[in-house]
C-alpha cells in the first residue's frame, strides 16, 4: 500500500490518529458545481467517501477538489460550446472516478484485497463506460479532453510517488497531478484551437493583450513540462555521485544546452506564432510603458521588497535562535506573499496572472537545478532554501515555497480565465475571488500559526493544532476580508451577502486548516474560492 511519507512508528500511528479526525473537504465544491439532481449522487458520494476508503481518504479526498472545480471550469471558460449543466454533471462523475482512482493506489478496501490481482480491471471499465457515455451525448471532443485528463492524473500521481519518495503524500501527489493534467489539457487543446487543426477549432478571442498573456501562460506550462523531461536523465547523470568528472561536466553543459535550445528555438517561436508574428519581448516593453507607469512601478515595488529579503534577512542567523519555531520563520514568506501580491492582484491583475506564470516556471526549474545538483547556482540555492525546510519537507525536492506560490495564484490565474472566457459571467464572482489564496494562506493560515504557537492551550482532537490557533485564522482571514470588500466596493448592493459568504468560507477554511495534517496552501485556497462563489 502506498502511504504518506512516515519518520518513525510512532510518528506514523499520531498521523493515523490525526487522520481519523479530518472531516471530506469537498462536499461545498460538489454541491457549488451539481446542482439539483446532480447534488444528491455528489452529497451521498462523498458522505460515504471514508467508507469507501478506509484512512487512506484521508490523503485522497484532499484531490478532489481539484477535479471537481478546475477540469469542468476550465474547459468551460475555453469552449463556450460545453453548456454549463453538462460541466456541473461532468464534474460529479470524474468525482466518481477519483474516489475510483484513490481505491486503487491505496489498495485499503476489501473488495480491492479480495480482487488484488485484478484490482486494475473494475477501474479500466469503469473509464471506458465514462468514455462511452461521453462520447455518445457529448461527442469525441470531450472524450479527449476527459481521456488525457484522467491518463495525466494517474501517470503523473504514480510517478511522482516512485520518483520522489518521501517528497510527496498521496493526496498531495494526486492534487499536483491533477492541477498538471487540468492545466496541460487546457494548454494543448488552446493551442491547437488558436491555429485551427481541428474542424471544431475555432479561436474566442480578439488579439489583445489578454490573448498575449494567455498564450504564454499556456507555453510556459508546455515549456516547464518539456525543459524538465528533457534533461530529467541529465540532471540524474549529474545527480549521481558515482559518475565520472567528465561525464558530469558534460552532462551540465548538455543540460543548459538542451534548456536554452528549448528556449529560443521551440518556445520563443512558437510563442510568436501564436502573437501573429509579434516578439514577445517587444510586447512586453510596450505592454510595460503602455500603463502610465503603474507596471513599472509595480516592479520596483517587488524588486525593493525582493532585495530587503535577500539582503537583509538572514534566515541561517534567525534559524540559530532556539526561541523562534522554524514553522514561525517560514511565515514571514506569507506576509511578504500579502505585501507583494494584494496591489498587483486589485490594480492589475492581468499583469499578476503573467508575473505568477513567470514565477512558477522559474522556481520549477530552480527547483530542478537543485535536485540535480547542477553547478554553479545549486549549492547557494540549496544553502539559503534549506534554512526553511521543516519536517513536511523530508523528501528529495522542496515544494512548499512552489505550493504556496500555487495557492496565491490559482485563484487569480482562474479568475483571468473567466474573464477570458465568452461563456462566463464574471459579474456573478465574488469580489474577493483572485484573493482567496492570499486571505487563507496569507492571513489566516499564518495568524493561526502565530496565535496557536503563543496562545494555543486546547488542542483539537489528535492534532498537535490548537482551538485558540484556529479561532485566530478565522477571525484575522473575516476581518481582512471585510477591510478588503469595503476598499473595493464599499456601495457595492450585495455587500451584506457577500460578507456573509466571507463569513462562511472563513469558518469553514479554517476548520480545514485545522484538520489536515498535509500541505494545505493549495487546498484552502481553491475550498475558499469555490465557498464563495456558491
Amino acid at each position: 500500500m502506498l502511504r504518506p511519507k512516515q519518520q518513525s512508528k510512532n510518528s506514523n500511528d499520531k498521523e493515523n490518529n490525526s487522520n481519523k479526525q479530518q472531516p471530506t473537504t469537498s462536499i461545498a465544491t460538489v454541491l457549488q458545481y451539481s446542482k439539483q439532481s446532480d447534488s444528491t449522487l455528489s452529497t451521498d458520494l462523498l458522505k460515504h467517501s471514508r467508507q469507501l476508503l478506509g484512512n487512506s481518504s484521508s490523503y485522497v479526498d484532499l484531490g478532489l477538489p481539484i477535479a471537481l472545480v478546475l477540469l469542468p471550469l476550465l474547459y468551460s471558460s475555453i469552449h463556450h460550446s460545453l453548456p454549463m449543466a453538462i460541466a456541473n454533471s461532468t464534474s460529479t462523475v470524474v468525482a466518481i472516478e477519483r474516489l475510483l482512482f484513490a481505491s486503487l493506489i491505496s489498495s485499503s478496501t476489501i473488495f480491492f484485497n479480495i480482487l488484488k490481482s485484478r484490482r486494475l480491471v473494475y477501474p479500466i471499465l469503469i473509464t471506458l463506460l465514462q468514455l462511452f457515455v461521453y462520447h455518445h451525448f457529448f461527442g469525441y471532443q470531450l472524450v479527449c479532453y476527459i481521456f488525457l485528463y484522467l491518463l495525466i492524473q494517474f501517470v503523473g500521481t504514480k510517478s511522482l510517488l516512485t520518483m520522489f519518495s518521501g517528497s510527496f503524500t498521496v493526496g498531495e501527489a494526486s492534487i499536483v497531478a491533477q492541477l498538471v493534467g487540468a492545466f496541460l489539457v487546457e494548454s494543448f487543446w488552446y493551442l491547437i484551437n488558436s491555429n485551427g487543426l481541428f474542424e471544431f477549432s475555432n479561436n474566442y478571442f480578439e488579439v489583445t493583450d489578454q490573448q498575449v498573456i494567455l498564450n504564454t501562460v499556456f507555453i510556459l506550462a508546455l515549456g516547464t513540462l518539456l525543459i524538465t523531461t528533457l534533461t530529467s536523465p541529465l540532471v540524474e547523470t549529474i545527480r549521481q555521485p558515482y559518475h565520472g568528472q567528465s561525464l558530469t561536466s558534460k552532462s551540465v553543459i548538455a543540460f543548459y544546452v538542451v534548456t536554452v535550445s528549448i528556449i529560443f528555438f521551440i518556445l520563443m517561436p512558437t510563442l510568436t506564432l501564436l502573437n501573429n508574428g509579434s516578439n514577445i519581448f517587444l510586447w512586453l516593453l510596450n505592454y510595460l510603458l503602455s500603463s502610465s507607469g503603474s507596471r513599472i512601478l509595480l516592479i520596483g515595488y517587488w524588486v525593493v521588497l525582493l532585495s530587503f529579503t535577500i539582503f537583509y534577512f538572514d534566515p541561517n542567523a534567525i534559524a540559530n535562535n532556539k526561541n523562534i519555531p522554524n514553522i514561525i520563520i517560514r511565515k514571514y514568506f506569507h506576509l511578504l506573499a500579502i505585501v507583494m501580491f494584494v496591489p498587483g492582484i486589485v490594480l492589475q491583475l492581468h499583469f499578476m496572472v503573467l508575473s505568477f506564470a513567470i514565477a512558477i516556471s522559474a522556481l520549477v526549474l530552480v527547483e530542478l537545478l537543485k535536485y540535480g545538483r547542477v553547478p554553479p547556482l545549486a549549492t547557494q540555492l540549496s544553502t539559503y532554501m534549506d534554512s526553511f525546510l521543516d519536517s513536511r519537507d523530508s523528501g528529495v525536492i522542496t515544494l512548499t515555497h512552489i505550493y504556496l506560490l500555487l495557492g496565491c495564484s490559482i485563484p487569480a490565474i482562474t479568475c483571468f480565465f473567466f474573464e477570458s472566457s465568452t461563456a462566463i459571467n464574471t459579474s456573478h464572482l465574488h469580489p474577493l475571488s483572485a484573493l482567496s489564496g492570499l486571505l487563507t494562506i496569507g492571513v489566516g493560515d499564518s495568524l493561526a500559526s502565530l496565535v496557536g504557537t503563543k496562545f494555543g492551550r486546547t488542542k483539537w482532537f489528535g492534532t498537535s493544532k490548537s482551538i485558540e490557533g484556529t479561532l485566530g485564522g478565522i477571525i484575522s482571514t473575516f476581518t481582512a476580508g471585510v477591510i478588503l470588500l469595503i476598499a473595493i466596493q464599499p456601495t457595492s448592493a450585495t455587500l451584506f451577502s457577500d460578507v456573509i459568504k466571507l463569513l462562511i468560507a472563513s469558518f469553514l477554511s479554517g476548520i480545514l486548516e485545522a484538520s489536515t495534517t498535509q500541505i494545505d496552501n493549495i487546498i484552502l485556497p481553491i475550498i475558499f474560492f469555490s465557498l464563495l462563489n456558491c
